[in-house]
């Protein structure tokens, strides 16, 4: 499979973000931290499993480490995301389940904490549920009719830094806004010396901040006017930079 492209992190990042979003930890949690935690419970899971003379660690090393590891070491690449870590971090709740179903079994305070921590599981979980049910994975509808409402013209042309998830994302959304108007996407190579009308940034902005104005490689620039969030944990949010009109632009149109 090929990617349609995102940021190139590499696995540390995603496997951080992967372990904040099963636990519910906020992302801005201590990456260290969070790391020692998975690898603290995966530790004790698979030597309590041994311990108790089960095989099952074979499954569960095999299944949350060896072979995510094995892919990667075969698949050389940066750009890995939490959701590659999935079947990972089900196997990850399943041992962490175990434990503590073994220690709710050790008395009454020993099942307090148990009760303590699966309320703060919930609790954590619901606090990133939120945002899913209010943004889902981004308002793409909204702004494609922000985007319509403010164009003239018979359609509505645009551009952006990710070709791929861009034009699947509008392609999907386009017609089910309600509108004769269309909205194109143009592909970086498709682009000409006239611009378009929009530029859809949906990778994280850089370190210095969301860039007021951008550029599309044939002389015309955008300037930043809204963005559409999304669920921050997860989504994609999409800014929108509106063509900047200037003569030589006006004559090319």
């Amino acid at each position: 499979m090929k990617s349609a492209g995102g940021p190139r992190e590499g696995v540390l990042a995603a496997a951080v973000s992967a372990i904040a979003g099963t636990t519910g930890l906020p992302d801005a949690f201590p990456g260290a931290l969070l790391l020692t935690f998975a690898i603290a419970v995966t530790a004790i899971g698979l030597a309590w499993l041994a311990a108790r003379g089960s095989d099952l660690w074979i499954f569960y090393l095999f299944g949350m480490v060896v072979s995510p590891a094995v892919v990667a070491y075969g698949h050389r690449s940066e750009l890995y995301v939490a959701r590659h870590l999935i079947v990972s971090m089900a196997l990850w709740l399943l041992l962490a389940g175990r434990l503590l179903g073994w220690l709710a079994s050790r008395g009454r305070r020993a099942r307090f904490v148990v009760a303590a921590t699966l309320a703060l599981f919930l609790v954590a979980n619901a606090v990133r549920t939120v945002p899913l049910l209010r943004y889902g994975r981004g308002t793409f509808r909204d702004a494609l009719r922000y985007m319509q409402s403010r164009t003239s013209g018979d359609a509505v042309r645009v551009i952006g830094d990710q070709d791929t998830r861009n034009a699947i994302t509008i392609d999907y959304h386009a017609p089910r806004i309600g509108t004769d108007r269309p909205v194109r996407y143009v592909n970086r190579r498709d682009r000409t010396g006239a611009g378009s009308d929009w530029y859809i940034a949906c990778l994280p902005p850089p370190p210095g901040g969301v860039a007021r104005v951008v550029t599309d490689g044939r002389g015309n620039q955008y300037r930043f006017e809204i963005e559409f969030p999304s669920n921050p944990f997860h989504g994609i949010s999409w800014r929108l930079y509106r063509r900047v009109v200037t003569a030589r632009a006006g004559a090319l149109r």
